[in-house]
């Protein structure tokens, strides 16, 4: 199947308004078995991951962000453990590491999770 695509909710901060700081992200549950992909023109997104959302969650997950080889040849994971209760937040992503090169997803992270629990999160917020 295809990758779930995650919808990036951009933090704009109106410094005219008094008080106008922050923004909701659009958290939606994660589907491991596909994993996720997001668009990352600017490299200035952030993913947030909430392991157990109003709930205790039984399950760790481990987020493994695929990065791809720059023009230098160099490439890293980013490999995160998150245990029950805990907020990840991962980013930014430089779009030379970790967007994909070509194809349909050009532009895109790709994401994968090991597990999920019925009360997990995600969502990807630009900075």
């Amino acid at each position: 199947m295809a990758r779930q695509l995650l919808t990036t909710t951009v933090a704009a901060i109106d410094t005219s308004v008094p008080g106008a700081a922050g923004v909701l992200a659009t958290l939606v549950l994660p589907i491991s078995a596909d994993g996720a992909r997001f668009e990352n023109a600017v490299g200035r997104n952030l993913l947030l991951f909430i392991n157990g959302l109003n709930a205790v969650s039984a399950v760790t997950t481990i987020i493994t962000i695929q990065s791809v080889a720059d023009p230098h040849g160099r490439e890293g994971d980013i490999v995160i453990t998150v245990a029950p209760g805990q907020v990840a937040v991962c980013g930014p992503f430089p779009p030379a590491l970790f967007n994909q090169p070509s194809g349909t997803d050009k532009g895109r992270v790709y994401v994968d999770y090991s597990a999920i629990h019925a009360n997990a999160r995600h969502a990807v917020v630009r900075v």
